[in-house]
C-alpha cells in the first residue's frame, strides 16, 4: 500500500494492490482501517497540498470582477460601448451622431446630455477596471500566490 496524501475533500489518496483510489476518512471503511494500521506503524498521511494558483485563474477572477461592475448590461450591449464613447466624444466636440440620437430619444434626454452620461460612465468604469487590473497584476507578480485569491481582501 502506498499512501500518497489527503485530498482537497479530506479523503486519503492511496494505491492499494496496484490500484489508485480515494479512501474516505471514515473508520467504518475497511480501506481506511488498513490506512490506520499503516499509521499505527509510525507513518503519517501527508497533508493536502493545493495546486499553485495559475495566471488563468487570476485573470478569470479579474474578468469576473470587471463584468460585475455593470452586471445589468449584456455582452452585446458591452460591445457597443467603444463606438458609443467615440460617438459621445464626437457630439461633445460639436459633431452629430445618428446612433446617439436614436439612443437619447426613448430616454427623454438630448443627444448632448446622453453624450455627457456616456463619457462619465466610461470614465468611472475605466477607473474601477484599472483598480481591478492593478490588483490582478499584483497577484500575478507574487511568487507564492494565495489560495484565497478570490477573497475581496486581495481586490479592494
Amino acid at each position: 500500500m502506498i499512501v500518497h496524501r489527503y485530498t482537497a475533500g479530506g479523503a486519503i489518496d492511496v494505491t492499494l494492490e496496484g490500484q489508485r483510489m480515494s479512501v474516505p476518512d471514515d473508520m467504518r471503511n475497511s480501506h481506511r482501517q488498513m490506512v490506520a494500521a499503516w499509521e499505527a506503524e509510525g507513518n503519517t498521511i501527508p497533508a493536502y497540498v493545493p495546486p499553485p494558483v495559475t495566471d488563468a485563474e487570476i485573470r478569470a477572477e479579474a474578468d469576473r470582477r470587471i463584468k460585475a461592475l455593470a452586471p445589468e448590461y449584456t455582452e452585446a450591449e458591452r460591445e457597443t460601448w467603444t463606438p458609443q464613447v467615440a460617438e459621445a466624444r464626437n457630439v461633445i466636440a460639436g459633431g452629430q451622431s445618428a446612433a446617439l440620437d436614436l439612443l437619447a430619444a426613448p430616454r427623454g434626454v438630448t443627444t448632448e446630455e446622453l453624450a455627457q452620461v456616456i463619457i462619465a460612465k466610461e470614465a468611472a468604469l475605466f477607473t474601477a477596471s484599472a483598480a481591478i487590473l492593478a490588483k490582478q497584476e499584483t497577484l500575478l507578480r507574487m511568487s507564492e500566490r494565495p489560495q484565497g485569491y478570490t477573497d475581496d481582501e486581495w481586490w479592494t
